[in-house]
């Protein structure tokens, strides 16, 4: 699932590409492509502006199957235990097997009349302890049983739901476009705290000791005690934080609109370093062994050190890069906005 995991933490315990030495496979989707990959043993699978949803080899990049869901997918898919759950345009929940493409279910997440018919989902499902919490533009984020098929709580107002949920602690996290970040107890939907931003959230937040980390359109980095909401420290940046914090081994790494990647120490805010490029990262980044994996809407793919921001390599893509690299096995998977989807090694 986005950003590799229900905490948000954007680590992931595999092999990464420290050197680049191919373009493994590309493939050319119909549409752009700003949504994230979810990897699974076999395939990784994506969706793109044209509303369809590609399973493609992981081995050779050979398309295994597709779904057509009308319009515009933008989130990341999630992937558990075989099923592929997919956010649509029409604002409903799509289910598949993951080898065969069938399609199993769907549940449409709008309140009935409410809302206009374009408001889709735009943050990305995430999967736990048999539930899956995910929100749409009509300002509903919901609490949903997958066994039972039915909402076991929701939140609703007129704010938009975009970024995707952290779940720790028996606590959903949330950023929403109203301004606030909340806690909610996982189970009832129980608001613990909330937190007023200096305006919209759209960041994914990451949670790791005890701190939730989440950027705002304010400009700032925050760390807020989870348990409590108190603020720890905050970082301001020259633009919009949308990009969702990467958090491993006492460091933050964020990307701003302002065309910069940031290092910053977890537990105090200093800044360790950053790293510019040449237009804004959106893209969230992925930290793999010693590098961290982001993109920029320069067109490129970048992978710099942890400890200095030093470049490692970058890869010339075809189009913006706003989506958020997966790192699996030696592989790094990322899609373009001029519909190109790379594996690389």
């Amino acid at each position: 699932m986005f950003r590799g995991n229900e905490q948000g933490t954007g680590t992931l315990a595999t092999r990464g590409v420290p050197v680049f030495h191919r373009i493994k496979w590309q493939f050319k989707a119909g549409k752009k492509i700003t949504g994230s990959a979810a990897v699974g043993p076999d395939a990784v699978y994506f969706g793109d502006w044209g509303g369809t949803v590609y399973a493609l080899s992981r081995e050779d990049g050979k398309l295994l199957w597709t779904a057509e869901l009308g319009r515009l997918l933008t989130s990341t898919p999630a992937l558990v235990d075989g099923i592929l759950y997919v956010g649509g345009a029409d604002a409903k929940i799509y289910t598949f097997e993951s080898q065969t493409g069938k399609r199993l279910w769907e549940f449409d997440t709008r309140v009935p009349g409410k809302g206009r018919p374009w408001m889709g989902i735009r943050s990305s499902p995430v999967v736990s302890q048999g539930f899956l919490y995910v929100g749409n533009q009509h300002g509903r984020f919901i609490a949903l049983d997958l066994e039972k098929r039915a909402v076991v709580w929701d939140h609703q107002n007129r704010n938009w739901v975009m970024g995707a949920a952290a779940v720790a602690q028996r606590t959903v996290f949330l950023g929403r476009m109203d301004d606030y970040f909340y806690a909610f107890d996982a189970l009832t939907g129980n608001i613990k705290w909330k937190v007023k931003t200096g305006t919209a959230v759209l960041s994914s937040p990451a949670y790791a000791d005890g701190t939730i980390y989440f950027g705002s359109n304010d400009r700032n980095l925050y760390a807020l005690d989870a348990a409590t909401g108190e603020e720890r420290w905050r970082f301001t940046t020259s633009s919009w934080v949308e990009s969702s914090p990467a958090v491993v081994a006492g460091s933050v790494y964020f990307g701003s609109y302002d065309g910069h990647l940031y290092a910053n120490d977890a537990k105090t805010g200093f800044l360790n370093w950053t790293f510019r490029t040449g237009n804004h990262v959106h893209s969230s980044p992925a930290v793999v062994g010693g590098a961290v994996y982001f993109g920029s809407y320069d067109g490129n793919l970048y992978v710099v050190g942890v400890d200095s921001g030093t470049e490692l390599w970058r890869f010339a893509a075809e189009g913006g890069v706003l989506s958020s690299p997966a790192v699996v096995d030696g592989v790094v998977y990322f899609g373009s906005t001029a519909g190109r989807f790379y594996a690389l090694e």
